[in-house]
Order: C-alpha cells, then sequence, then structure tokens
C-alpha cells in the first residue's frame, strides 16, 4: 500500500521520538520500530500525532538556543499572524508565550546507480518559549545520515535548504525589530551548579589571555576531580564548548550534555530519560545566573 505525503512526514516525525515513550504513550506493542510506526500512523489522525509532538518535544534530542530581551516581551503584542514561521500551538503564560512550530524541512539529495537528484522532507519540531526577558528556542534535531531513506546506499549528497541558523535568524529579527536581542551568556550560571558539585567537566574549550585551550577526560574521569587546582584556573576565564556531566546520583538532570555558555547554546544529543530533565537543565542553569 503506497503511502501519502502526510504519512511519510508523520512516520519521519515519530522516529525522532523514543520508541519506548511511542509505546508507553498510545499503548501499542509491536516487535519492531517501522511496525511500531506504521500501527501510530495509520492509527491516529494528523492533529492527533502533531500534538503528540508538540506535548513530547521535550522527550527528543535537542539545540537550545537562549537569548536576553532588554525588557520583558509585552505579551499583549503578539500576533501569530506576523511571525515569520508557521505557529501551530500557542499557550500564554503568566510571563509570556509558548508557541509550537513545525515546519518541513527540504533536502535535495543525489542518488546514484542510477544517477538522479530527488528531494526529501522532514518536519521539525520548534518550541519557542517567551519568559519575561528570557527568549529561548528549542529545536528538534534532525538525523543529518540520509542514506538509510534510500535502498543500498544510493545516497551519496544531500543538503538541507532552509538550515537550522536560519529559521532561527528570522526568530531573532522578528523580535529584533521591537526588542534588543543578546545572547544569554550563561557562564555564571554553569560555574555555580559546577562549583557546587552538581556538574563536572568531560571535554573543555576555555579562553587564556592569549590562547584558546582543549581538554579531553578519559572514560569516567572528570576534569575538576582529577584537575582541582586547573579548575580553579579555569573557572577565572569564560568558558566555551563544554561537556558537561551530571554528577548527583538521581534523573533530574541529563547525564551528559554540550554547552557553549559564552553563545547562549546547549545541546542535548541524547535522548533525555524524563520528559523533565531538558527543561531542568535550563531552569537550573538561569536560575543561578
Amino acid at each position: 500500500m503506497s503511502s501519502t505525503e502526510s504519512e511519510i512526514l508523520n512516520r519521519r516525525l515519530l522516529k525522532l521520538f523514543p520508541v519506548k515513550l511511542l509505546k508507553e504513550e498510545f499503548q501499542v506493542t509491536a516487535s519492531t520500530q517501522p511496525e511500531l510506526i506504521d500501527t501510530l500512523v495509520y492509527g491516529n489522525t494528523d492533529h492527533t500525532l502533531r500534538e503528540f509532538a508538540f506535548d513530547k518535544i521535550d522527550c527528543t534530542k535537542q539545540h537550545v538556543y537562549i537569548y536576553t530581551l532588554n525588557r520583558a516581551f509585552d505579551s499583549g503584542s503578539f500576533s501569530a499572524r506576523d511571525f515569520p514561521i508557521e505557529v501551530l500551538r500557542s499557550v500564554r503564560t503568566s510571563n509570556g508565550w509558548v508557541l509550537h512550530c513545525l515546519p518541513k524541512i527540504t533536502h535535495n539529495v543525489v542518488l546514484i546507480e542510477p544517477f538522479e537528484t530527488r528531494t526529501i522532507d522532514f518536519y521539525q519540531p520548534i518550541k519557542i518559549t517567551l519568559d519575561g526577558n528570557r527568549l529561548i528556542l528549542q529545536f528538534t534535531i534532525l538525523e543529518k545520515n540520509l542514506k538509510a531513506h534510500f535502498e543500498r546506499n544510493r545516497c551519496v549528497y544531500s543538503k538541507r535548504m532552509l538550515e537550522e541558523s536560519a529559521i532561527k535568524d528570522e526568530i531573532l529579527n522578528h523580535f529584533g525589530r521591537n526588542y534588543q536581542v543578546d545572547v544569554c551568556d550563561m557562564n555564571r550560571g554553569v560555574k555555580y551548579l559546577w562549583d557546587n558539585g552538581l556538574l563536572d567537566g568531560k571535554a573543555l574549550k576555555f579562553k587564556r589571555a592569549k590562547s584558546t585551550a582543549t581538554v579531553t577526560m578519559d572514560e569516567e574521569e572528570t576534569y575538576k576531580e582529577v584537575y582541582p587546582e586547573e579548575y580553579r584556573e579555569t573557572m577565572k576565564d569564560p568558558l566555551h564548548r563544554t561537556v558537561l556531566k551530571y554528577k548527583v546520583q538521581d534523573d533530574e538532570l541529563c547525564d551528559l550534555f554540550t554547552i557553549d555558555p559564552s553563545k547562549g547554546e546547549i545541546s542535548f544529543n541524547k535522548y533525555p530519560l524524563t520528559a523533565n530533565q531538558i527543561q531542568n537543565v535550563i531552569s537550573k542553569i538561569l536560575a543561578n545566573n
């Protein structure tokens, strides 16, 4: 049975979520991921699957970008009609808005044996939070290797036509019309959690007076535990791309995540164990910033 474009897109959308979550949320048992996803696609409406994606976006792998506005966002001034990408869900909160978008991302691909050019589309869930003077953009990470979507590894080249950075810039330009939008420097919040034993470094990039240093720790070792004196020196300077490990034996925060505090960026390249972990990481850093 051939699939419609909507069914194909929904199938790719569901693949962004952990299999365990899909089974639990939809109360479906299936022996394989393809069987499970087919059951969900053919057994649910587009609306149901989109609402699931919005509800559970914090269960996906994510790129997070955090900004500061020069004043609290005026909630009454927001209009989804004027937004640069389509807003499919908007929820007003006490301090602002939470917006959900699902743009269709097209990739151009080149196939061989025989030579052919095609396009392949994916939905990318995006969550935008306006909270006081904070602007937080959360992008679900799309897979980069498209070979699995074509038989016999025919795909030899692919290019995303609308980059995540371009979507981000459109959003920032929109808010930049009425606000000064600055990168949220998270050095203070990260260093507070690090200094208090919640986090430690697995890989670090940091700025010295006349150089940039990088350190990668072996296996289970972490930076502060092994190099306490160097750690104290490192904390005197801004941090850049750093892989952090959560040191407390509970599931409050993600076990590992990558952060560039000086650029206001966090990457969660593994599925979180709970739906709250990503928000907990963001909240704890900002609360101590």
